[in-house]
């Protein structure tokens, strides 16, 4: 649902202006099913991020873990899910490929 508020507050210009040509980098379910796009508990995330590194070398990940609507709880939350889960997890798997 974050995603959604996000994408709708980056788009706002540009569809003021009659613009939609980068809607579909913004379509949640879009992004999530072509795999531009991961989201879930930090355990989905740690597993789908693992299995990208092994697929393929990764030298750039963007987490976005403030956004859209998430109050600062819910962010810090994300920060720290990540940092305790993900990061270290990703990390080992990067070493080991």
């Amino acid at each position: 649902k974050a995603n959604d508020v996000f994408a709708r507050q980056l788009t706002k210009l540009w569809h003021d202006h009659g613009n939609h040509q980068a809607d579909a980098l913004w379509d949640t379910d879009r992004t999530l099913a072509n795999g531009n796009s991961l989201a879930g508990s930090a355990e989905t995330v740690r597993d789908l991020l693992i299995d990208r590194v092994r697929q393929a070398p990764v030298n750039y990940f963007e987490a976005t873990l403030a956004f859209g609507d998430l109050t600062a709880a819910e962010a810090q939350a994300n920060l720290a899910a990540f940092a305790e889960t993900v990061l270290p997890a990703v990390r080992q798997a990067a070493t080991a490929s």
